[in-house]
């Protein structure tokens, strides 16, 4: 489970710093007082995506290293979730409505955040399950590797 682990906050770190440097570019070029969102709005996913993607790193080096099968399966399927949890609820699609009236304290604005597939969600419920999928798939590997023969 080392392995695992050291390759998962690998890519946690290299997804962190990726995300929010192009965060750091992007919010400096759009408006400058605000950059410490962008960095965030970018570091975030980036840390998201940079440990799923150094968990299966660490997957397949752990399974050239020795025959952990059941271990391997849990992380597998927890990558499937990870990706399953990103279609279905990570805010891809932004749009918003505006409604003017004649007096100003009757107009009305929303911004609706969708996934891929047209699910209406938020970040945080997207970073939320990512968070159950990940410990969820910690816990079932540990006990997993605990019960190998």
């Amino acid at each position: 489970m080392v392995v695992l682990g050291r390759f998962l906050l690998r890519g946690l770190a290299i997804g962190v710093v990726v995300g929010a440097v192009t965060g750091l570019v992007l919010g400096l070029i759009a408006y400058p007082p605000t950059v410490w969102f962008a960095i965030l709005e970018l570091g975030i996913p980036g840390a998201v995506v940079g440990a799923a993607c150094g968990g299966f790193a660490g997957l397949v080096v752990m399974a050239r290293r020795t025959d952990h099968s059941r271990v391997a399966i849990v992380v597998l399927l927890g990558m499937a979730g990870l990706v399953a949890v990103a279609v279905l609820f990570a805010p891809i699609i932004t749009g918003g409505w505006c409604t003017d009236a004649p007096v100003s304290a009757i107009s009305t604005c929303e911004t609706i955040q969708r996934s891929l597939i047209g699910i209406d969600t938020s970040m945080w419920l997207w970073l939320t399950l990512t968070g159950v999928v990940v410990v969820a798939t910690v816990l079932v590997a540990r006990g997993s590797w605990a019960k190998r023969p």
